[in-house]
C-alpha cells in the first residue's frame, strides 16, 4: 500500500473533509438537542469531533490563504523581472533591429504582426522584446511587443533610429 500517496491526497483534501465532518457532527449535536437521543457514550466523541473538524478548517483554510499569497506574490515578481528583462533588453538590439522595433512602436503599427523566422523581427523575438501570441507553424509566428515596452513606447521610440528598410 502506497501510505506517502494516501497521506497526500487525504491532505489535499482535509478542508473538504473537514467541512463535510463538520457539517455531519454539527448536524447530529444539533439532532441531539431537538430531542433525538443519541447513545450517551457517542456524546463526547461528537463533540470532540466536531471540534477537530473545525480546527482542521481553521488550520487548514488559514494554509490555503497563505500559500495562495505566496503564489500570487510569487507570479507578481516573475512578471516584473520578465518586464525588466524585456526593457533591458532593448539595449543589446543592432541598430537594424532597434528600427525595426521603432516602426513597430509607431501610433500606425499594427498590434499584432506576423514574424517570419528568416526575419529581424525574430531576432527582436528572441531577446524578448516581441511576444509570441500563437505559432502559424515553420513560418514563423503571431506576435506583439512586449507589453511592458508597448505600455512605454512614447518613451522608448524617440530614442531608437529610424527603420530603412526590411521586413518584420
Amino acid at each position: 500500500m502506497d501510505w506517502g500517496g494516501l497521506i497526500r491526497a487525504i491532505s489535499e483534501r482535509a478542508l473538504f473533509y473537514a467541512v463535510l465532518g463538520a457539517v455531519f457532527f454539527g448536524l447530529a449535536i444539533g439532532a441531539r438537542r431537538m430531542g433525538i437521543d443519541l447513545a450517551t457514550p457517542v456524546l463526547p466523541w461528537l463533540n470532540l469531533a466536531f471540534l477537530a473538524c473545525v480546527s482542521l478548517i481553521i488550520v487548514e483554510g488559514g494554509r490555503q490563504i497563505i500559500a495562495a499569497v505566496k503564489s500570487k506574490r510569487s507570479e507578481r515578481q516573475y512578471k516584473e523581472m520578465e518586464e525588466q528583462d524585456a526593457l533591458r533588453n532593448i539595449a543589446s538590439l543592432y541598430p537594424e533591429e532597434a528600427a525595426v522595433l521603432k516602426s513597430l512602436l509607431s501610433k500606425q503599427a499594427p498590434r499584432r504582426f506576423q514574424v517570419h523566422t528568416l526575419s529581424t523581427g525574430n531576432a527582436l523575438l528572441q531577446k524578448g522584446v516581441l511576444v509570441a501570441v500563437r505559432s502559424v507553424g515553420v513560418s514563423g509566428d503571431i506576435c506583439e511587443v512586449h507589453p511592458a515596452i508597448y505600455a512605454r513606447r512614447d518613451q522608448i521610440a524617440p530614442q531608437l533610429p529610424d527603420k530603412k528598410d526590411g521586413a518584420v
